[in-house]
């Protein structure tokens, strides 16, 4: 038996995202195997970790996590595997 793929669509990773950010979310990063959510970083906030880090969340799981571990445990954000860039 082949076991089929599950990939959660756009708005159930948008619907998981804004459930995790407190902030608005204002832009989507799509690769092919996550969604990457960020806010527009307020006037005078000089640091953008914590609160205002994007949140990735993988197309296979539904799963929300950082975007360190995004680039490193997921073998993240390579070029070969961007598929667009869009304001929410």
């Amino acid at each position: 038996m082949v076991k089929e793929e599950t990939v959660i669509t756009y708005e159930k990773a948008l619907e998981i995202a804004r459930d995790a950010k407190t902030n608005p979310l204002t832009k989507c990063i799509e690769y092919t195997d996550a969604y990457i959510f960020s806010e527009t970083i307020p006037d005078g906030v000089k640091y953008c970790g914590g609160e205002h880090s994007p949140v990735v969340i993988l197309k296979d799981t539904g799963k929300p996590v950082g975007m360190s571990f995004y680039a490193m445990q997921c073998d993240g954000l390579k070029d070969e595997n961007f598929i667009r860039e869009f304001d929410i």
